[in-house]
């Protein structure tokens, strides 16, 4: 994690989080581009992590994201085999069920967005039929 906070805070704020009914999912320990690690170092990242944060916050941990949306199948084999339920990848766009629970579009929202940004960003998607 990439902060300055401290790991007491940071899990302080996780809490808080979830009290209030968030979905805590994962990310990696360390960032790295998973597509360039052997296989211990992919199974530490994506099921060691997966392992650590439901231990540490009882909560099923559902969902993966790619760091930086960077993945290929043997990623996507490890993913599977952690026992995630899907994952998002950094591709632009709203999820959809056709498209597979485990390269899932998303709309990027980053901390200084507010409601009028994610809105913008919402709108430039352009999207045509249902949801």
């Amino acid at each position: 994690m990439a902060s300055s906070t401290s790991p007491s805070s940071t899990s302080g704020l996780v809490w808080k989080l979830i009290a209030a009914g968030w979905e805590l999912d994962d990310h990696t320990f360390t960032h790295p581009d998973l597509t360039t690690l052997g296989a211990a170092a992919l199974e530490r990242e994506v099921g060691a992590s997966r392992r650590f944060l439901r231990k540490q916050y009882r909560q099923p941990i559902p969902f993966f994201c790619y760091p930086s949306g960077r993945y290929d199948d043997t990623v996507l084999a490890a993913v599977r085999r952690a026992g995630y339920l899907g994952a998002t990848t950094t591709n632009p766009g709203i999820a959809r069920p056709g498209q597979g629970l485990f390269t899932l579009d998303r709309i990027r929202v980053d901390g200084s967005d507010g409601v009028a940004g994610f809105a913008k960003r919402f709108r430039s998607l352009r999207l045509v039929g249902p949801l």
